[in-house]
């Protein structure tokens, strides 16, 4: 039995929201929502405003519960390739749409950022309007049921990543033009309040993050110049910051080289994500024949390997789930549809597959683990 619940329109901080919530359901006994079998349910806004509030929670929370049982949720941030418009997703590891919300804003790609404060169950998506130095920080709520945005009035960052041990935030600020420094951050609230901690190579700039929580570890993958802009090399390096320690903090900067026993296309990594479980970082990567590479990253050398290849994609972002040692990505296949993969990395050889394919053409611009 399929039900869907178009849930009210709700207006926090002056940012419009239309939540819709997707519901497969088998079998639910006693249900508030469900009556006499009715396959397909379509509240009014006005009904829901009198009647639906409370039960539309209840709903997302059980489905985000079932979820969890069945592998995890993340929440993912697209894009309307044709209005430049931002939606929220969240989506379960088998690929079903748990909840969406059209946020009411647009962004110019790459300049967004996605990372999940697992602690207070906010997901930090940051937005920086280049050329100005503003930048917008919205903290959305896991279910999607509220929008909180914070204006950093003159300071700019970017690549923000939660420390769940020290309940606090790592990232970038920006110094100058071509100036980048990691921070640390205690205060999102203009101003924001932040402590540098190392500088990056002039010239170079963090295009993805990722954080080892367990060890409080930032990673940081570095490009000279951004992917796409005329000045980028096929050069790449990795900051591994230890953080642990506020007193000893220290960041090292290792040049990315392909493992040198492998003879395959040379690979430019464009997303990392930290594995908890299979304590590994990981690399998704593109090649000059359009294939998407999995690679795993010594942390201490900074020598990738490929582990497997999905042929003839385009790369979007890639999260690794907490509870599992897999990862999941979305790709853009040539000519076809938007298709979600997961990559088992579980054992000694990886593995891949096609977890759902999309009929729409939005592009996915960040993700994040939620459960």
């Amino acid at each position: 039995m399929l039900a869907k619940v178009l849930a009210r329109d709700t207006n926090e901080n002056d940012s419009k929201f239309r939540i819709l919530i997707v519901i497969q359901i088998a079998w639910l006994k006693s249900s508030i929502l469900l009556q006499s079998c009715i396959p397909l349910l379509f509240f009014s806004k006005e009904t829901l405003e009198r009647q639906l509030t409370m039960k539309s929670l209840f709903v997302v929370t059980l489905l985000i519960a079932a979820s969890i049982v069945s592998g995890g949720t993340f929440f993912a941030l697209v894009q309307d390739p044709s209005t430049s418009a931002a939606s929220a997703f969240v989506y379960s590891t088998n690929g079903s749409l748990v909840a969406y919300a059209s946020l009411g804003w647009d962004f110019l790609w790459p300049l967004v950022e996605v990372s999940a404060d697992i602690a207070n169950q906010k997901v930090y998506v940051v937005r920086y309007p280049y050329p100005t130095g503003n930048v917008t920080l919205y903290k959305i709520a896991y279910d999607l049921s509220s929008m909180e945005p914070l204006v950093s009035s003159g300071l700019g960052y970017f690549d923000l990543e939660y420390s769940a041990g020290q309940n606090t935030h790592y990232g970038v600020t920006v110094s100058s033009p071509y100036g980048r420094d990691i921070s640390h951050f205690t205060d999102f609230n203009a101003p924001v309040q932040h402590t540098v901690i190392t500088s990056l190579p002039y010239m170079w700039f963090v295009n993805a993050s990722t954080f080892d929580s367990g060890a409080t570890r930032y990673f940081g993958l570095l490009n000279y110049a951004l992917p796409g802009t005329p000045n980028v090399t096929a050069q790449q390096q990795l900051a591994v910051g230890a953080y642990a320690n506020p007193q000893a903090q220290s960041t090292e900067f290792l040049t990315l080289t392909l493992n040198p026993t492998q003879l395959v296309p040379t690979p430019l990594i464009r997303f990392i994500s930290w594995s908890e479980p299979a304590q590994t970082l990981y690399g998704l990567a593109i090649d000059n024949l359009g294939a998407a590479i999995l690679v795993s990253i010594d942390t201490t050398t900074g020598v990738f390997t490929e582990l497997i290849a999905y042929e003839g994609s385009i790369v979007q972002p890639m999260v690794a789930s907490s509870k599992r040692a897999e990862l999941f990505a979305f790709v853009a296949t040539t000519g076809g549809p938007r298709q979600l993969l997961r990559f088992d990395v579980s054992s000694s050889t990886a593995t891949v597959e096609v977890v759902a394919s999309y009929s729409d053409d939005l592009l996915v611009s960040g993700v994040a683990w939620l459960y």
